[in-house]
């Protein structure tokens, strides 16, 4: 884990509650519940401290080398200046730890990963993650909040796509402009 790493994990969760649907905020209005995962559609499939997805071979060998066929060139791993700057590497995302993660067997669904748990309010304008002790980078060194918020800024900061979906015109409300 690294601060790249943290900045993909960042862009994934913040990109997830943007896309869910305003509707589904209703049902939360008043709870301020702590969730291990959130669905745009019902219940979720996984009850909290699941030890791993359904489809996940938990037995399967660990280790060995991955090949990734691709065409073309990159020269960038940076997910956050994604397509403001050079061409990112085919597969990246593979090496990238995140907030939330999606669920393959269910729709519109993210569980905690390196969060165990997240809380927001109805209107989703904000989130709050609570990290786990287990969330370390890829020197034994804890994730902190800090290190979160740096990511988060740096996305607002250096990725104008995100910065866009995170201004309060796009969200709606009182300073929403014409």
């Amino acid at each position: 884990m690294n601060r790249r790493s943290l900045l993909g994990s960042t862009l994934l969760a913040v990109t997830a509650l943007l896309k869910w649907p305003r509707s589904i905020g209703a049902a939360f209005a008043d709870d301020k519940n702590w969730r291990h995962g959130v669905s745009s559609f019902g219940d979720l499939k996984y009850p909290a401290g699941f030890r791993h997805f359904e489809y996940v071979n938990a037995d399967a060998p660990k280790g060995g080398t991955a090949r990734e066929a691709a065409s073309g060139t990159f020269d960038n791993f940076n997910k956050v200046v994604a397509g403001v700057k050079g061409s990112l590497a085919v597969g990246v995302d593979l090496i990238y730890e995140t907030l939330l993660v999606s669920s393959l067997d269910e729709v519109a669904t993210a569980y905690g990963l390196l969060a165990e748990a997240v809380s927001f309010p109805a209107d989703f304008s904000s989130a709050t993650y609570r990290l786990r002790e287990q969330a370390k980078w890829h020197d034994g060194t804890p994730v902190t909040p800090d290190d979160v918020i740096f990511s988060f800024e740096a996305v607002k900061k250096y990725s104008p796509e995100l910065a866009a979906l995170l201004s309060p015109c796009h969200q709606g409300g009182k300073d929403r402009q014409s």
